[in-house]
């Protein structure tokens, strides 16, 4: 095998000074955007009903409402990492109750696992690692390659998504505790009278909603519009994602253990909403906010060694050059790089 030059990861520092800092006028246009067309789309479904109109495009509509509310989620990554506003207080209500709530997700639960995950990624530390590996069942379903063309695949993944994702959001993960400690930059300290007024702020909210709910009588599209795509279409969306971000993947160094694809508007739309297709350039600088995340990308590219070891794919579904074509076959090693038992590189915190 040919050697390459090796990836500097001093750049890193130089690109984090350029691109760092929350944008949060970004985030305000991103959200505003998703809610559009969560309104857009369950107006049109409720002046439907009662025809048959209403079941001919439901499953349509909770494909689009199901990719809407996976990109509140992303979006309330941002938060995580402190990424949606500078001001903190305005970040955690930006988080908690605009974008988590309306999920029935806590961002400060899903803060103490993300971060651990960025300081321990794919070790036995990192708990989204072991809510996937740590059991056998589970286990079972993230090991690739597959056999076939990956759709089966894909599609017995579905029901067995749904049992994951509610584990995933009560976070029943069995990581020791010692490993959800600081993770870097991104480390949020307590701050107990916000997480109080914060945690008001959010009942507050469910409050509205259900008065509004019961007022209006919209309990059944409720179910029906909102709940349904979150257990019934959400799930499989989270893992392909989740495939997408750290399996499949060769694993022999930093640059080949999570991965970026660069894909078309319709992928975009359905799996990777707010630019977190470019999930190695998060890892490699997990300060920078998802606005910036393109632009980092292109000035790694330019970056020796970069754009021939980082594991890079052009599509989620179609063509060689897809994820899924890496579900199937076994990944190549893309240059000489430090194997799987150099664990130097594992653990690392992210800059």
């Amino acid at each position: 095998m040919t050697a390459t030059i090796a990836f500097d990861r001093k750049v890193l520092t130089q690109l984090r000074a350029f691109c760092r800092g929350a944008r949060p006028g970004a985030l305000l246009r991103a959200m505003l955007f998703d809610y559009a067309v969560l309104a857009i789309t369950i107006t049109a479904m409720v002046l439907l009903h009662g025809t048959a109109w209403f079941w001919a495009a439901l499953p349509l509509a909770w494909v689009v409402i199901a990719a809407r509310q996976h990109a509140l989620l992303v979006l309330m990554h941002e938060a995580t990492h402190s990424l949606a506003h500078p001001v903190r207080w305005v970040n955690e209500f930006w988080g908690e109750v605009l974008l988590g709530a309306p999920m029935l997700v806590s961002m400060r639960k899903y803060r103490t696992d993300h971060l651990a995950h960025h300081r321990h990624a794919n070790t036995a530390k990192d708990p989204d690692w072991v809510r996937k590996l740590g059991q056998p069942e589970e286990a079972r379903h993230w090991q690739f390659p597959v056999s076939g063309k990956g759709y089966g695949f894909l599609l017995r993944s579905w029901a067995r998504s749904i049992a994951y994702l509610i584990r995933s959001f009560t976070h029943l993960t069995g990581v020791d505790a010692a490993s959800k400690g600081p993770a870097g930059a991104t480390t949020v300290g307590s701050n107990p009278q916000l997480d109080r007024q914060i945690g008001r702020a959010r009942l507050a909210f469910y409050l509205t909603v259900a008065v509004a709910l019961t007022v209006a009588g919209g309990w059944g599209f409720f179910i029906a519009l909102w709940l349904a795509p979150i257990l019934l279409v959400l799930p499989i969306i989270m893992r392909l994602r989740s495939i997408a971000e750290h399996f499949a993947l060769a694993r022999d160094s930093e640059l080949t253990s999570t991965r970026t694809i660069i894909c078309g508007p319709l992928e975009r739309f359905l799996f990777a909403p707010h630019n977190i297709n470019y999930h190695l350039e998060h890892h490699l600088l997990a300060s920078v906010s998802f606005a910036e995340l393109p632009g980092l990308h292109a000035r790694l590219m330019r970056q020796p060694g970069y754009a021939a070891q980082a594991a890079l794919n052009d599509s989620y579904l179609w063509g060689p050059g897809s994820l899924l074509a890496d579900m199937v076959q076994p990944p190549a090693l893309k240059t000489d790089h430090p194997r799987p038992e150099d664990d130097a590189w594992r653990g690392r915190a992210p800059v």
